[in-house]
């Protein structure tokens, strides 16, 4: 399934708690995420309020290995990992005590 498929999907017929992660894109995302840091997050429970600190890694594009002439791509790959606490975060709000699905976050979801 594709991203937005998914999106759609769950926030129609998921009967749970969901949250869908992607890292900000260079277009303009069909439906309103909540957004941390440099990811987009679908959910239908609130995450705002994240004031931690953000992991600086590495730049961007490729990095020649002067050893092996390969391209390395561990910082990439860590780039579009979600940082450890921001997933603490979104876990802590999954469990903030509502057993039921709360209203959906304002600002959030398909553009009126």
């Amino acid at each position: 399934m594709a991203l937005w498929q998914e999106i759609v999907f769950l926030q129609h017929f998921c009967k749970t708690k969901f949250c869908v992660e992607n890292v900000k894109s260079y277009y303009k995302p069909f439906w309103i995420p909540q957004k941390i840091g440099r990811h987009y997050f679908w959910c239908n429970f609130n995450i705002e309020g994240y004031n931690g600190n953000f992991l600086s890694i590495g730049r961007f594009g490729p990095v020649k290995s002067a050893k092996t002439g390969r391209t390395d791509v561990k910082d990439k790959l860590k780039r579009n990992c979600v940082e450890p606490e921001i997933g603490l975060h979104i876990l802590s709000k999954l469990n903030d005590g509502n057993d039921g699905i709360p209203p959906k976050p304002k600002g959030v979801g398909y553009p009126a």
